[in-house]
């Protein structure tokens, strides 16, 4: 640091420090690396010379690390039991971070991702192996709480073992939802919605993609079957109280999602079933 203009004095504990014309410290020699080092370079403590401690930042930081490197058992001990002694508290202000810096926080997990892949999957693996019934525990509670996503799993599954495509994302699927209102697209039912190839996977190569993929009541599910829909709706519409309006809605939504008329899309569904020979 240049001391250009202030000062030299000595202490009582004989150590040096820079004051200006106001008496003011603006610096002091370091106890550790024995520089000078400007005062704001140095922590606060009020029983230190200038307010400050012997120690520049630098110094306490490097011999802070040098401990822990040392002592790295007694370091995981101490974090132990001030985890378990104020858990609640470092969870609640770890969340209120994580919202409040959501971006930040997962443009660096997705850089530390991409340049730590290696590692970071075989952290995971050894940590399913020490706790198995855990993660177990864990992946069934997620799966309670998150029916649709795991439909969603296992239809992109069955799409790729067929060789379809199975671009359907979880963010397509709360979009469609939303678009029937959260219920089933032909009867407002809320309870018990399955998802649907529209275009089954047995007939055709549409696969698990977005415009092929709607809620229906489980119910409606099961008897569509493989079936194609628009002769399916014709024979079931007076047996199960069906909607010609909201199979019209339907329709419409499944052309726009392909970017064709409904005659173009309906062309297109029948179209399908004769590529696998199916009977209409």
């Amino acid at each position: 640091m240049d001391v250009t203009g202030l000062e030299k004095v000595r202490a009582r504990g004989g150590s040096y420090y820079f004051e200006n014309s106001k008496g003011e410290i603006k610096a002091k020699i370091c106890r550790a690396c024995e520089e000078v080092i400007p005062i704001e370079d140095y922590r606060v403590d009020k029983r230190g010379l200038g307010g400050r401690v012997a120690k520049c930042t630098p110094c306490r930081n490097k011999e802070v690390r040098d401990y822990k490197r040392a002592n790295p058992d007694i370091i995981r001990e101490q974090y132990r039991k001030y985890y378990k002694e104020n858990r609640d508290d470092i969870r609640a202000r770890a969340k209120e971070s994580r919202e409040r810096n959501k971006e930040h926080y997962l443009e660096y997990y997705r850089n530390y991702y991409r340049e730590n892949r290696s590692t970071v999957l075989e952290h995971k693996r050894k940590w399913r192996e020490r706790n198995q019934e855990y993660q177990n525990q864990l992946v069934k509670d997620w799966e309670k709480r998150n029916p649709e996503r795991v439909t969603l799993i296992d239809q992109r599954r069955r799409a790729r073992e067929l060789s379809q495509p199975d671009t359907f994302t979880s963010e397509e699927m709360v979009q469609t939802l939303k678009y029937f209102g959260e219920s089933c697209a032909l009867t407002g039912s809320k309870e018990e919605i399955h998802w649907d190839h529209v275009i089954p996977l047995s007939v055709g190569n549409v696969g698990t993609v977005k415009g092929n993929m709607i809620p229906l009541d489980a119910e409606l599910n099961r008897r569509k079957s493989n079936l194609n829909i628009f002769e399916w709706f014709e024979r079931s519409k007076v047996e199960l109280g069906l909607s010609e309006e909201k199979f019209n809605i339907l329709i419409d939504f499944l052309a726009s999602e392909n970017g064709m008329t409904k005659e173009e899309y309906r062309s297109f569904c029948y179209a399908q079933f004769e590529i696998k020979g199916e009977v209409i």
